[in-house]
C-alpha cells in the first residue's frame, strides 16, 4: 500500500527459494555492484526475466570491503552452475523505487531512513535492492526498488512476553501497543516504551525481563558469528576468539576477559560528539545506540537496556554454542557515560 506522497510503499515479502552467489565488493562503489549483477546474469542465464534481488550485507564490512549476495527466485532448491540455493527470509518492509542513473540512489536511501526514523522503526543489518530492469549498457534505464526491511521490535516483544509470561501478562504489558501499526509516529512509541517497561518491572522478575527483551535486539550479522564460531571450534579457546575480535576495530569494540567474565563496553554511537560533549546529557545521548530513546531517556528504567544485552547474547551464544547470562554493568539510562555488559562464561571455558 502507499504510505505517503513520497512514493514510499509498505510491503510484505514472503520467504522465497532463490539461487544465489556471494561476491566481495569495495564499500561505496556502486559500479562494482552493477558489475557483479551483470556477472550473475551471465552465470544464471540471460533469458531469465524474473527480477534479481541484491542483498547488501553491511555486517561483513572489513578492510573497506563487504559482501553482497545476488539472488533470483527458483521453484525448488537445487545445485549446480557454481550457484547455491537457499530460502531468502521475508518480512515487512518499506520500499522506494529509483529509476535512472545510480547517482540518485543515495537520496532515495535517505528518504527511507527518515521515514522509518519518524516512526521509531529500525531496519535490518542488511539492505536489499530489487532490480526490476537492469541494463548494463545503459544504466540510466535501470529500475531498482530499494527495500528497507523492518525490525519488528514490538512484535518480537509481544511474542517473547507470551512465551515467557503468558498471554494475559503480555496483553497487560503491551497495552495500547496492540493497536500500533508501522505508521504510528515516534513520539507515541517513545511514550509507550517508558510506560511499558514500568509494567514489566512490576509484573516480571529479572530473569524473565532479560529473557524477553534480549530477544528483541537487532540481528547480529550471521556471517561474523560463523567466522568466530570457526575460530572457537579449532581449540575451544575463548581467548583466541577475543584476539580475532580485537583485531577488527571497524566492527567490534575492545572486549576483554576478566576471569570468567567477558566485559563488553559499547563504543559511543557518535564518538566525536561523545568526546566533545560538555554536559552529562550530551555525553549520554552521544553514547546511546537506540534511536527510540536517545533523545529522551530521563526516567526510563534500566530494564530497557536488556535489549542491548541481546546484541552480545546473539554473538557469544552463537560462537560458544551455550546459553549465557549477561549482566548490565553500566548503562547511559542509569546515568553512566557508556553502556557496558558482563557475559558469564561457563567454568569449563575459563583457562
Amino acid at each position: 500500500m502507499m504510505s505517503d506522497e513520497s512514493g514510499i510503499l509498505q510491503k510484505h515479502f514472503d520467504d522465497a527459494v532463490v539461487m544465489s552467489r556471494r561476491y566481495r565488493v569495495p564499500a561505496g562503489k556502486r559500479d562494482a555492484v552493477l558489475e557483479k549483477v551483470g556477472q550473475f546474469i551471465e552465470e544464471s542465464g540471460k533469458d531469465e526475466k524474473r527480477p534479481l534481488t541484491v542483498v547488501l550485507d553491511w555486517g561483513t564490512i572489513f578492510d573497506n570491503q563487504y559482501d553482497i549476495e545476488i539472488c533470483r527466485p527458483v521453484k525448488r532448491k537445487s545445485s549446480g552452475k557454481g550457484l547455491s540455493t537457499k530460502t531468502l527470509q521475508g518480512g515487512d518492509a518499506f520500499t522506494l523505487t529509483h529509476t535512472g542513473s545510480p547517482d540518485g540512489m543515495k537520496e532515495k536511501y535517505q528518504k527511507l531512513i527518515e521515514h522509518m526514523r519518524a516512526r521509531g522503526l529500525r531496519t535490518w543489518e542488511s539492505g536489499r535492492e530489487i532490480y526490476h530492469v537492469f541494463d548494463s549498457t545503459h544504466p540510466e534505464r535501470n529500475q531498482v526498488e530499494i527495500v528497507s526491511m523492518i525490525h519488528d521490535w514490538t512484535g518480537m516483544l509481544k511474542s517473547g512476553l507470551e512465551r515467557v509470561a503468558g498471554r494475559n501478562v503480555a496483553d497487560k504489558v503491551m497495552a495500547e501497543a496492540l493497536g500500533f501499526t508501522y505508521e504510528t509516529k515516534h513520539p507515541e512509541r517513545k511514550r509507550w516504551v517508558g510506560e511499558m517497561v514500568e509494567r514489566m518491572d512490576s509484573l516480571l522478575d529479572e530473569k524473565q525481563k532479560y529473557e524477553v527483551l534480549s530477544c528483541c535486539a537487532d540481528k547480529f550479522p550471521v556471517e561474523r558469528i560463523k567466522n568466530l564460531r570457526g575460530i572457537f571450534e579449532r581449540n575451544h579457546s575463548v581467548d583466541e576468539v577475543l584476539a580475532a575480535v580485537q583485531a577488527d576495530r571497524y566492527w567490534y569494540a575492545h572486549p576483554k576477559r576478566e576471569g570468567n567474565l567477558i566485559i563488553e563496553t559499547k563504543l559511543p554511537y557518535d564518538e566525536e560528539a561523545h568526546a566533545k560533549a560538555k554536559t552529562d546529557e550530551e555525553r549520554r545521548k552521544a553514547a546511546c545506540h537506540c534511536s527510540m530513546i536517545r533523545d529522551n531517556m530521563d526516567g526510563l528504567s534500566p530494564t530497557y537496556c536488556y535489549c542491548g544485552a541481546g546484541w552480545y547474547r546473539q554473538l557469544w551464544e552463537g560462537v560458544l554454542g551455550r546459553q549465557l547470562e549477561i549482566d548490565l554493568v553500566k548503562t547511559v539510562v542509569r546515568g553512566d557515560d557508556v553502556c557496558q555488559f558482563a557475559i558469564h562464561l561457563p567454568p569449563d571455558l575459563v583457562p
